[in-house]
């Protein structure tokens, strides 16, 4: 396979909103890219092939004419089919601002977007990278037809491949490891009663949404215990919690251990 990578200079790294890296891949059957918890925003137009793509548990086919629209913090994996790999333009963005329109634009969980109309936007943005225009107007102009993108996308929102609403509770959850959501907040972001949010999401994972976040705070919480030197505090603020005290208890509520004791049984070990 190939790729032509096109790199952005970074002028302002603390732009809310700054082009990366665009670019254009002929892929094979090596192809694969991964992320966990990413730090950047991911646009992809497939012009050719089948491939396969994996995010937040979720599984999806992008082949020609999709576009798949990877958010900031999501877990994810794609490659490309065996016997028609993808040919594909790609644009990586970093900044927070991106986020925001995704949930402006109410593309939030909808990955994977059908006869979106891009083609030439994608196209127009690669020829932005390659050119040797001055970097504050390539930025600009970058800037302005991502957002062109963005509408586009929730014009043909409605073709996107749907997940049901237990998926989508489970994928806000799952997008936001540093917050801990009440069943209302839950409620409101789907627009469903929190009595539907409770039952909707039992039936299909066989748990609540409340134990849910809890165990996947657990399992956050035992990695990093595990594997780094970050103090108590560090840790339960990071994971969403108001108070040391408040993820101590629910730590050892679960784990029948404290925190700091389950770390020295870890390094005992």
């Amino acid at each position: 396979m190939w790729e032509d990578m096109n790199y952005f200079k970074w002028v302002n790294q603390l732009s809310p909103f700054h082009g990366e890296l665009v670019g254009f891949s002929h892929c094979d059957s090596s192809y694969c890219q991964a992320r966990k918890e990413s730090d950047v925003t991911v646009l992809e137009y497939i012009t050719k092939g089948t491939g396969t793509l994996k995010v937040n548990g979720n599984i999806y086919y992008p082949a020609e004419g999709d576009v798949y629209l990877l958010p900031l913090y999501t877990n994810h994996i794609y490659y490309s089919g065996d016997s028609d790999p993808w040919e594909k333009y790609f644009i990586n963005i970093r900044g927070n601002l991106p986020s925001v329109l995704i949930n402006q634009y109410h593309l939030e969980l909808k990955y994977v977007f059908h006869k979106s109309d891009t083609e030439e936007l994608f196209k127009e943005i690669y020829s932005c990278a390659k050119s040797d225009m001055d970097e504050d107007l390539r930025q600009e102009l970058f800037a302005s037809l991502v957002h062109r993108i963005f509408i586009r996308l929730q014009h043909c929102s409605n073709n996107t491949l749907e997940a049901d609403d237990a998926i989508m509770i489970k994928g806000i959850i799952d997008n936001s490891p540093n917050k801990i959501y009440s069943i209302q907040e839950l409620a409101d972001k789907v627009g469903r009663s929190k009595d539907f949010v409770i039952k909707t999401f039992k039936r299909k994972y066989g748990i609540t949404p409340h134990l849910y976040i809890n165990e996947r705070k657990l399992e956050t919480a035992k990695l990093v215990l595990s594997e780094t030197n970050l103090q108590i505090e560090q840790i339960a603020y990071s994971l969403g919690y108001q108070t040391p005290e408040h993820f101590s208890t629910q730590f050892k509520k679960q784990a029948h251990v404290s925190p700091r004791a389950f770390r020295e049984q870890i390094r005992k070990k």
